[in-house]
Formats: C-alpha cells, sequence, structure tokens
C-alpha cells in the first residue's frame, strides 16, 4: 500500500501572502459577519492585504475581509480524465 499525499492541501490558510499564491483555486472558508457565523466555498478571485474576493457556484462574489476569517483552506479538485 502506498499512501500518496500533497502537504499544502490540509493546511489552513493563515497570511495574505497564502491567499495570493492561491488565487484561481476553490477555498472553503468560515468568517464572521456582524457576529454571526458563516460558511462558504468558492473560487479565490482575488486577494490584497485587507480584503479576499471568493466567488460561489451560481452566486455573485463576495468581498470579506481577511480580520474576519476564522478559517479558511484550498479544495482539492480533481482532474477528470478523458
Amino acid at each position: 500500500r502506498l499512501d500518496v499525499s500533497s502537504p499544502d492541501l490540509n493546511r489552513p490558510i493563515h497570511v495574505p501572502r497564502q491567499y495570493r499564491k492561491n488565487t484561481g483555486r476553490v477555498i472553503s472558508i468560515a468568517y464572521t459577519v456582524d457576529g454571526a457565523a458563516v460558511k462558504t466555498e468558492g473560487v479565490l478571485e482575488h486577494a490584497d492585504d485587507e480584503h479576499i474576493v471568493v466567488r460561489p457556484e451560481h452566486a455573485e462574489a463576495l468581498t470579506i475581509q481577511i480580520g474576519s476569517i476564522q478559517q479558511a483552506y484550498v479544495v482539492p479538485q480533481l482532474k477528470k480524465r478523458k
């Protein structure tokens, strides 16, 4: 039996540099809005030092302050073979 893994996939994203590095990938994110916990998943479209922009599937893009993020990580995407 051989287990193969990618060490970065399960590690949470913490700093703005990591968000910028993962632009274009699907992320899962938990954050707070007016004290309420919110969870979403979508494509990370943009990241700077203060905000990120995530576009959930079939929804408008969300701008989220990095300071309100509780947890974020990259969702592994498997490529389909033709």
